[in-house]
């Protein structure tokens, strides 16, 4: 890090620069929110601005994943609660996007802390001039404005109300990976824990700050920028076409994501250590086990029904060879018997 104007390190994994892959995502990796509406503090350093929520301490997402082991990450995986801690706005962004030196005017990066101390999580959604979120690009205009004028401090920006349901879009794609988290970099050091990142590109959904607030935020902070990492086949990079979904009650939202080839197969095996790839709920468990059961029970019926018929034919076929069973004798109709056989003969 000889630069003091970029900062390189390396044995890191990320973050990456965001590139388009035919790497799918569905139906595993599942990420629920459903945020309350609450005042902030905000406060400003040389490199970011700080925003901490109210209500910092609930845990309004839920992540799941399976563990398993990706690349120098280790721990994690299950199903976890998380609270968003802190978003920290860059300017420009940490992340790059389509090629190395592409930088969107800023991001804004959710850090939330897994419930049960393992590992966090990062969501990620550039700044730029042209948003897709009017509603939290307004709340956003609000602390930058407020910043502006606050000296070197900070404080609580009156009026504001922090509603995160709506710095998301549904059904926008997004790109999901595992790799060496990028906070540290604005102290100078190289980062050496791991988070799962959600990361937006902006082509397909972001914040949008005018000509004038931008101009405030680049004379209220300056990212030192960071080389992106070399992109990695450990840290499961992969492409969720679908989006964030509504589910569930109220605003819940589902992100599905599981890195698979373009055939369907899965990339990562399970691991006790780590995830990135999804995991059942105990409802939808439950319910598999139902199915199963149901269909398993079905296919023994009818095979213990197979297995008596064709037992009792033959029966019949060695009583009427030896003359030893008679159809009158079990007090059958002939006609019944006869339909029965001649089935058979059909076969």
């Amino acid at each position: 890090m000889a630069n003091p104007n970029i900062i390189n390190c390396s044995n890191v994994t990320g973050p990456v620069t965001i590139v388009h892959t035919d790497t799918k995502c569905f139906n595993k990796c599942n990420l629920k929110y459903n945020f309350t509406s609450a005042g902030a503090s905000v406060t400003k350093s040389a490199q970011y601005i700080s925003i901490i929520p109210n209500n910092n301490n609930t845990t309004p997402i839920t992540f799941s994943s399976n563990s398993q082991s990706s690349g120098l990450c280790r721990g994690g995986g299950g199903t976890k609660d998380y609270s968003v801690r802190e978003i920290r706005i860059f300017s420009p962004s940490i992340h790059t996007y389509g090629t190395k030196d592409n930088r969107a005017s800023g991001e804004a990066v959710l850090l939330c802390n897994n419930s049960n101390g393992g590992r966090g999580l990062i969501i990620s959604i550039p700044i730029t001039k042209n948003g897709t979120l009017p509603d939290a690009s307004a709340q956003l205009s609000e602390v930058v404005n407020f910043l502006q004028g606050a000296g070197q401090g900070g404080g609580s920006v009156s009026g504001l109300t922090l509603n995160l349901n709506s710095w998301f879009k549904v059904n926008q794609p997004f790109y999901a990976y595992t790799a060496t988290t990028l906070i540290g970099y604005e102290s100078g050091q190289c980062p050496t824990g791991c988070v799962d990142y959600i990361v937006y590109d902006p082509q397909d959904m972001s914040l949008g700050l005018n000509d004038t607030v931008l101009s405030n935020l680049n004379k209220t902070i300056k990212t030192i920028p960071v080389v992106p990492a070399k992109m990695s086949t450990d840290i499961g990079y992969a492409f969720n076409s679908n989006g964030a979904k509504v589910g569930g009650i109220g605003n819940d939202v589902v992100i599905d994501c599981s890195p698979v080839n373009s055939t369907g197969q899965t990339l990562m095996q399970v691991d006790s250590q780590y995830a990135l790839k999804g995991q059942l709920s105990d409802s939808q468990i439950e319910t598999a086990k139902i199915a199963a059961y149901v269909m398993l029970s079905s296919i023994g019926i009818f095979m213990t029904g197979l297995i008596i018929k064709i037992l009792w034919g033959k029966f019949f076929d060695y009583g009427s060879s030896s003359g030893g069973v008679s159809a009158s004798s079990l007090g059958a109709p002939l006609h019944s018997l006869g339909g029965a056989k001649k089935k058979r003969n059909k076969k």
